[in-house]
């Protein structure tokens, strides 16, 4: 694994810190389902992932994660960003910089949505400040800074340039992950 960039683990000062919270977890199915929406993640997923098997035990293994990578001190951060690069290091295209780099966006994004849908927009400097932590935590599992757009202005037309284009729900492999991370079949579920 990389070096972690200077700046991490995040400190209680840090925007990630103080605008996530339990409300950010409704953030994961919807982050899930953005990633998917890129063909080779979906093949990923669909080759390696248990989410289709267990997606509650996957949901709440996601959340464990995150916890700790946002929340935990230096050597909860560095173990849990091992084990996951660790995983991750023996599925074809999971540690690519595109992909890392949409899955990043996704992450931002659904994290975004999801404090304005249930508490408030960010204002402008919130937004700054909790895009530069999201790219901090990209720094961290190696995405290269030059991949991370710097500036939330330029996240913003990336985002826009890549949902618009071939890049995402481009075959039917897409599709169909969507689909499954969305209606997924749990017997804790009522079938529709």
């Amino acid at each position: 694994m990389h070096n972690p960039p200077e700046g991490f683990p995040f400190t209680r000062e840090s925007s990630i810190r103080n605008l996530t919270d339990p409300s950010s977890y409704l953030a994961f199915p919807y982050i899930a389902g953005l990633t998917v929406m890129n063909d080779s993640v979906a093949s990923a997923v669909d080759d390696h992932s248990a989410f289709i098997e267990k997606p509650w035990s996957r949901f709440f293994g996601t959340i464990d994660a995150a916890v700790k990578l946002v929340f935990g001190d230096e050597q909860k951060s560095l173990q849990m960003a091992q084990s996951i690069y660790e995983m991750h290091r023996g599925i074809d295209g999971s540690n690519e910089m595109e992909l890392q780099s949409w899955v990043l966006a996704c992450v931002f994004h659904g994290l975004e949505k999801t404090h304005e849908r249930w508490l408030k927009p960010l204002d402008k400097k919130e937004r700054q400040d909790y895009y530069s932590d999201v790219r901090l935590f990209g720094e961290f599992f190696g995405i290269k800074p030059d991949l991370i757009p710097e500036k939330i202005t330029e996240h913003d037309e990336y985002w826009q340039d890549t949902i618009h284009s071939d890049f995402v729900l481009s075959t039917d492999k897409s599709l169909e992950m969507v689909h499954k991370v969305f209606r997924f079949e749990s017997p804790k579920m009522p079938k529709t």
